[in-house]
């Protein structure tokens, strides 16, 4: 038999003149680019916690022995992922099904009672009708995008989707978002019998005036337009102009989409996002004349992982039943959703939480700023921008290693040189003159602030 094979493989390889030919490594281009990211100092140390995101963790520092540190870096903005409640909840979950996975998809026999009960939780707090979960919030942005460009990548007997879609996108938004457009581009390219054509259109960030004068270059009659943003930047902590953004969709029915992992559960007075942070009644949203849709994450102040989007639109709601970016895949383990579940219902309850956090995020943010440092955008996202000389790597790594503050320096890969600083309500006032004091002596030593 392999005689036979070996045979066989001879005929083909003289068949398509492939003897005597030399064929590069495919592997060979990635191990030298990963040799050129390394010897150039831009990969990352690799950080392994020994405790849960806490104020306080044991954390490894590659490979190092693990030493306990105060971290600004985690997104467990209210503390509820070491809540006792939240833990208690997930592990009563636990329990009951006897299970730690669902071991299906959703459109099977993954979907349990409790996932019904954090959507309708979810689109309840936000203030929405519906709500639909995803196993990652990465995957709930790009389903959105895919869904409003090109429906769905299937041909239906008797509908034709030929509508065309501009969507304009943020510059600085999360590469989730980016990654979606690239999707729902290449999928309008390959099946353009049954879709539109997807055009992405980037404006400069937060830059209103821009996005209306390329809304009016390249907008065109009979094309629907989409506008998708970050509501709080995962980058620079800034805010995006929802209003603004509402008024200029609407004079073309436009669909808004805003990305909310970093905005639910840390800016309005209760917690609820963007649209509770600008005060906007729903009657206001309604009637600017847009589409308004959410993506949220669970796995930032929700304690837990996963992703929600979240409309008031019932039939964008089915075709997100229908996503393949949500039947090929699993769903959120038992635990994992009752601990989701307690989470949002305990923010519910103790809305001071968030008022902890902004008045947190305030304090050091100031204290920063009254320091001399560069201190960028308005939420708990505290990104400090160092002088362009400054190795952002050795000044993290000081603070590591000198002061055990746990920071994320941001050297590659996902936005310009920085220190990006997280608030938590968990944080006491201590804790944070412990980071500042910190930030002061390696600041002057590296001769950033004076």
């Amino acid at each position: 038999m392999f005689r036979y094979i070996q045979k066989e493989a001879g005929y083909l390889i003289r068949r398509m003149g492939l003897a005597g030919r030399r064929f590069k490594p495919a592997m060979n281009q990635i191990e030298g680019y990963t040799q050129t990211i390394k010897d150039a100092g831009l990969y990352p140390d690799k950080f392994v916690a020994y405790s849960g995101p806490d104020v306080k963790m044991k954390v490894s520092i590659n490979g190092k022995k693990p030493v306990w540190v105060t971290q600004f870096c985690a997104n467990n903005s209210l503390g509820l992922a070491v809540d006792p409640e939240v833990v208690k909840a997930a592990e009563k979950a636990l329990q009951a099904y006897k299970s730690t996975s669902c071991s299906g998809s959703p459109a099977l026999c993954g979907k349990i009672g409790i996932h019904e009960e954090l959507e309708e939780e979810i689109a309840g707090f936000k203030q929405n009708r519906c709500a639909t979960l995803f196993m990652t919030g990465w995957m709930a942005n790009i389903a959105i995008v895919d869904a409003i460009a090109n429906l769905l990548p299937t041909e239906v007997p008797g509908f034709r989707n030929d509508e065309d879609i501009v969507v304009f996108s943020d510059r600085l938004n999360h590469a989730s978002i980016v990654a979606g457009l690239g999707i729902a581009k290449i999928e309008s390219m390959m099946s353009k019998h049954i879709h539109g054509h997807v055009k992405v259109i980037q404006y400069n960030h937060n830059d209103v005036k821009d996005l209306e004068n390329k809304i009016k270059k390249y907008i065109h009659r009979n094309e629907k337009l989409m506008v998708v943003s970050d509501a709080v930047f995962s980058m620079d902590g800034d805010i995006a102009p929802l209003p603004e953004i509402l008024e200029l969709a609407g004079k073309y029915r436009g669909v808004v989409v805003m990305d909310e992992a970093h905005s639910t559960g840390t800016i309005g007075k209760t917690g609820r996002g963007i649209v509770e942070h600008f005060g906007l009644s729903k009657n206001k949203v309604e009637s600017s004349g847009s589409e308004l849709i959410h993506m949220t994450t669970l796995s930032k102040f929700a304690a837990g992982v996963g992703g929600c989007v979240i409309s008031n639109n019932e039939a964008f709601n089915d075709l997100m039943h229908i996503s393949p970016y949500h039947i090929y895949t699993s769903v959120l383990p038992p635990s994992v959703a009752a601990g989701c579940l307690a989470a949002f219902r305990k923010l519910r309850k103790n809305p001071q939480l968030v008022t902890k956090l902004q008045k947190n995020s305030a304090y050091m943010r100031n204290g920063l700023k009254e320091m001399g440092f560069d201190v960028r955008g308005e939420t708990h996202v505290i990104p400090v921008v160092l002088p362009g000389k400054t190795d952002v790597h050795l000044f993290g790594k000081e603070l590591f290693e000198k002061h055990r503050i746990f920071v994320s320096a941001v050297y590659a890969f996902a936005a310009s040189p920085r220190l990006r600083l997280t608030a938590s309500a968990m944080h006491t006032k201590e804790d944070t003159d412990l980071l500042l004091s910190s930030m002061e002596t390696v600041g002057k030593k590296f001769n950033v602030i004076g």
